[in-house]
């Protein structure tokens, strides 16, 4: 039985590369990228993200509800448009700096409610400073999908325009 689930997953492994390939080929006759690699990750869940701007990730549940090539190379777009727009280096920067803001929040926090003998206000200082901050994050992520959206469209767009030609 070992022979068999060690063939099988070699059989997996070799279809996960060759989906790889294929997404690779797909955006490079598209963008002309070559630079970017794909990964398949066996899980259910349904997404596909970048951790940097060298590799687009697919899950294998995302796979599963897909109904069309067109789909798949529009989500597979809008991560391009994620590493073209350099977002996971300026949601980092960004991260970094909320990280660092909390902490000077946290401070006047502290002593704002020790002077004021108040730890009602401690908080309410803080989680309103806090909330502050992370809906600024929040806004800046929504930016980012749709500017990568907006990538997406450019190049679907092109490819359109090239097929009707």
């Amino acid at each position: 039985t070992h022979c068999i689930s060690s063939a099988a997953s070699d059989v997996y492994k070799r279809q996960d590369q060759v989906f790889e390939n294929y997404l690779k080929e797909t955006l490079l006759e598209l963008t002309g990228e070559e630079n970017i690699e794909f990964r398949l990750i066996n899980d259910v869940k349904e997404n596909a993200f970048v951790i940097d701007n060298n590799y687009i990730f697919f899950t294998k549940g995302i796979l599963k509800n897909i109904s069309n090539e067109n789909a798949l190379i529009s989500i597979m777009l809008h991560e391009y448009g994620h590493v073209k727009k350099n977002h996971v280096f300026q949601k980092k920067i960004k991260a970094d700096k909320l990280k660092e803001f909390s902490k000077y929040n946290n401070i006047f926090s502290l002593l704002v409610g020790l002077s004021l003998s108040n730890t009602e206000v401690m908080f309410g200082t803080s989680l309103t400073i806090n909330e502050g901050l992370i809906q600024d994050f929040l806004k800046n992520s929504v930016a980012f999908e749709n500017e990568a959206d907006d990538l997406m469209i450019y190049y679907l767009n092109i490819t359109v325009r090239q097929y009707l030609n």
